[in-house]
């Protein structure tokens, strides 16, 4: 994820400190979750204010334990989760390597944080982009995350990511980490696409085009001249072509097509 972290910081900040502002938060985190690598499911995109012990501890096993994530089960996966810390007579070291139920509650709470949230927000049926808030014990009495207050803010900046990190693994893909990356404009569609391979329209060809460039479904309706319920139309003939049920699937397939 360093080619996302590089290209993207910027906005992510930007995006962090109103966020912070608005819900008055103490610290955030932009974090993937990911539910096919269950023993270390999570990557830290974007970190302000946690400290590299606690995103490394939580990162090899306080996430197991985190009930803010959509682990597999939760029937609503995006959502926004808050929960409030107990502080306990007897906390958990952060090098502590003993599992238990109370363990996240201990070392958030050792960690000096009395309340945290998560707002999560599906990229496919396994990834997850999550939103972490987090109040620090220094915060005045009384004093709350705001979550109403910040949820619009939020849902954009995990929009915009799921974007972005769409546009950051296709040109992984398929420019082979160059150092200097082309722009993803008609290459790509004249190798496989626009040759008939999968039996595209030229109009379908269009929509992938875009689509490759990491845009999403109201950015290819502007490009195109086109509604956003015929650009959904023809993503759904598209994968039906593909044989895919997904952007996700669908991006994987056409970085693959193009090794």
């Amino acid at each position: 994820m360093n080619s996302y972290n590089t290209q993207f910081n910027s906005t992510d900040k930007q995006f962090s400190h109103d966020i912070m502002r608005l819900s008055q938060a103490s610290h955030i985190a932009l974090l993937l979750y990911d539910r096919n690598t269950p023993q270390q499911p999570i990557s830290f995109l974007f970190n302000d204010g946690i400290s590299e012990l606690l995103a490394d501890n939580y990162t090899k096993r306080v996430c197991q334990h985190d009930p803010l994530l959509p682990h597999a089960g939760t029937p609503n996966s995006d959502a926004i989760r808050r929960t409030e810390i107990t502080t306990r007579k007897k906390s958990v070291q952060l090098t502590d390597a003993t599992y238990s139920d109370t363990l996240y509650q201990d070392v958030l709470a050792h960690a000096g944080y009395k309340e945290t949230a998560a707002f999560s927000h599906r990229v496919s049926s396994n990834l997850h982009l999550v939103v972490g808030l987090l109040l620090s014990n220094k915060a005045r009495n009384g004093r709350h995350l705001q979550l109403d207050a910040a949820s619009q803010l939020t849902e954009e900046w995990l929009s915009v990511c799921a974007d972005n990190l769409i546009d950051s693994s296709i040109r992984h893909h398929l420019y082979h980490n160059s150092t200097k990356l082309p722009q993803p404009q008609n290459g790509f569609n004249e190798t496989a696409i626009n040759r008939g391979d999968f039996g595209l329209s030229q109009r379908e060809a269009d929509v992938v085009g875009e689509l490759i460039k990491g845009k999403s479904n109201k950015q290819i309706s502007a490009a195109l001249t086109l509604s956003e319920y015929t650009v959904e139309n023809y993503l759904r003939k598209i994968y039906k072509k593909f044989n895919v049920h997904s952007r996700t699937e669908l991006i994987a397939v056409l970085a693959h097509t193009a090794r």
